[in-house]
């Protein structure tokens, strides 16, 4: 995703870029009179629009079902696609965790709370 996003914000950039030229040149400036406004105020507000627009432009399921499928996790054969992560072999990896690799398995367990009710201590307690 960060390739297509940079892509298109470049292309964003370089539209306002030539809008800018062409309103000075439109204007009567010659080519050595244009200078680009980059003072902070502009590029802030720019800069909104171009990401924006770029995550407008990206913002599609193909382009995002390509890119979790492209993300591998590790050395294992298996992607962050839902078709990956959903697959038998996932479900198979998982089930089989607690045999393979056990020390992974316990540190990923919920920590489970003793069933401690105080009793002990309210034998002598006296509610008079």
């Amino acid at each position: 995703i960060q390739r297509p996003l940079k892509l298109a914000i470049k292309e964003l950039q370089h539209e306002d870029i030539v809008a800018e030229t062409l309103t000075q040149l439109t204007a009567g400036r010659t080519a050595d009179e244009i200078r680009l406004d980059v003072t902070k105020g502009t590029l802030h507000d720019r800069s909104v629009r171009w990401v924006v627009e770029a995550y407008k432009l990206i913002n599609k399921p193909d382009i995002v079902q390509k890119a979790f499928s492209l993300c591998k996790a590790g050395t294992t054969p298996f992607n962050l696609s839902f078709e990956s992560l959903a697959s038998v072999e996932a479900r198979r990896v998982l089930r089989d965790l607690p045999q393979t690799y056990p020390e992974m398995w316990q540190s990923i367990q919920p920590h489970q709370k003793q069933a401690d009710d105080g009793a002990e201590g309210d034998a002598d307690t006296n509610l008079d």
